[in-house]
């Protein structure tokens, strides 16, 4: 499930090519000019444009894929399957047809004009722009993630992921190059900064004309951007769904129940709703652009503290000697995404070379960096006041429970306990002394098997069965006690 394999959006470039806005919205216009965009905007990311006259036209695709997602996920997945064979074939398809016009096979005049000086106009190249063109090229290659968010639902995924992961990564790198090259030969380098439409439409008609295998082929793009829409929707299901299951989120239920279709539909209507606001609210320019550029700053916080995170937790695993996993990211992968996302956390601060109001925006280009950041520390805020400074005023304590829905859900949800309760307390069924709460995983390889809470007094036994290879962990809440034991091979450590 590779998102922006080939990206999805179809723009006219107008006098100000910072407001790029589509004329005319529905199926047809994307089934006549559909062609890709280079921009990274939320429209990529939706796989549903923004325009001024007719919007409705492209909110009902989202439609459409909410609910095909919603009826069935077994199918939904099929259908992803389905269109990335088409949009592996269409890259294969231009990559091909790419190499023959660089041969002189075809009537386009001059295929090597791009190439004779490829470096040309470079020198004029700033950090803010370098910067512009990492985002763009990481974005290329978000969909590489989706795979690993329904990894529940691939059978074997540790062995799959293994192999398939980086032979995908190879596969598309080698595709893009190929595509890109296919663009380069079949236009110059100013019909494509000129041109009203984008590297494939043109690509299309100077190799095929303006006739109906050129209007056909435009099609390919309107079937991967479907493809698109649902290969995301679904992704960021999964990450919603497990967000509300771990309890950090109000309403377990409405995240996580598969009623009645065995999908979860919780997620998968608020995706919808947000993306059709999206869709339909921002004018192009200014308001839309800004809300676009908000998304990425946090997103490189996020990423840069999960490779920290990652680094730790390989730190605590040597410390008590367990064994390596079955997946395990390569260490050099490991180092570079460090990096990026270091520069990507310092280099936007860079100003544009035409000064602090010459970014995508009228204003002052890094307005949207000091707002991704307020939101952040907002959060910040509201996990402080909502964990620890209102149990402290109002004398209670969160102890995390299990509930089981109808559905056969199982969620973790965050139970306010009072102080007056978690005192010294004795109980004839279940033991005397201090109540202690523990959290309890188990675990194989990277897989986490069972997650459960127990208050537990201190003489209370407990019979747990383990199954084969598994790790225990016990944890301590509020401390950095932690014991892990290894039935299988004998060990048990305590930090």
């Amino acid at each position: 499930m590779e998102k922006d394999e080939e990206t999805q959006v179809t723009v006219t470039v107008h006098a100000n090519k910072s407001e790029p806005i589509l004329q005319r919205g529905g199926a047809n216009y994307t089934a006549e000019t559909g062609i890709n965009s280079t921009s990274v905007t939320y429209q990529d990311a939706s796989g549903a444009p923004v325009e001024v006259d007719s919007p409705l036209g492209y909110s009902c695709w989202q439609q459409l894929t909410e609910k095909v997602v919603g009826a069935n996920t077994k199918w939904s997945l099929r259908v992803v399957v389905w269109f990335g064979v088409v949009k592996i074939a269409t890259l294969v398809m231009i990559s091909i047809a790419g190499l023959v016009v660089l041969g002189g096979h075809t009537k386009v005049p001059d295929p090597q004009l791009n190439w004779r000086n490829a470096w040309e106009g470079t020198s004029e190249a700033s950090a803010y722009g370098a910067t512009n063109a990492m985002m763009k090229l990481i974005f290329s290659y978000a969909g590489y993630t989706n795979a690993f968010s329904v990894a529940n639902e691939i059978k074997n995924p540790v062995k799959t992921l293994r192999w398939s992961a980086p032979f995908s990564l190879i596969l598309v790198t080698s595709l893009y190059i190929l595509v890109n090259v296919a663009y380069f030969s079949a236009a110059s380098r100013e019909e494509i900064l000129s041109s009203k439409q984008i590297a494939a439409g043109i690509f299309f008609e100077k190799v095929f004309g303006t006739n109906g295998a050129a209007r056909a082929l435009n099609v390919l793009i309107c079937i991967n951007a479907f493809g698109n829409l649902i290969a995301v929707m679904i992704n960021y299901s999964r990450m919603l769904r497990e967000t509300g299951r771990q309890g950090v989120l109000p309403w377990s239920k409405f995240w996580t129940s598969t009623r009645p279709f065995g999908t979860p539909l919780g997620p998968y209507t608020v995706q919808w709703a947000i993306t059709v606001i999206m869709i339909l609210a921002p004018p192009a320019g200014d308001a839309f652009n800004f809300v676009v550029d908000l998304s990425v700053y946090p997103t490189s916080i996020f990423n840069f503290l999960l490779v920290v995170g990652l680094l730790v937790i390989r730190r605590r695993r040597r410390k008590f000697h367990l064994p390596r996993p079955e997946y395990r990211a390569w260490s050099i992968a490991i180092v570079f995404a460090l990096l990026t996302n270091l520069y990507l956390l310092v280099a936007p601060w860079y100003p544009p070379s035409d000064g602090a109001n010459g970014g995508d925006v009228s204003f002052w280009y890094g307005t949207y960096l000091v707002v991704g950041i307020g939101l952040l520390l907002l959060c910040g805020i509201y996990y402080y006041v909502w964990i620890e400074a209102l149990p402290k005023y109002k004398g209670y304590q969160y102890r995390q429970s299990l509930l089981e829905f109808d559905d056969g859900s199982v969620v973790h949800k965050l139970v306010k306990v009072s102080n007056t309760d978690l005192d010294n307390t004795s109980s004839p069924a279940s033991g005397s002394g201090l109540r202690q709460s523990l959290l309890l995983s188990l675990y194989r390889g990277n897989a986490t098997l069972r997650e459960v809470s127990l208050d537990l007094y201190e003489d209370e036994k407990i019979h747990i069965k383990i199954p084969d290879e598994a790790i225990v962990v016990v944890g301590v809440p509020d401390t950095k006690d932690l014991h892990v034991f290894m039935p299988d091979k004998g060990i048990s450590r305590t930090s």
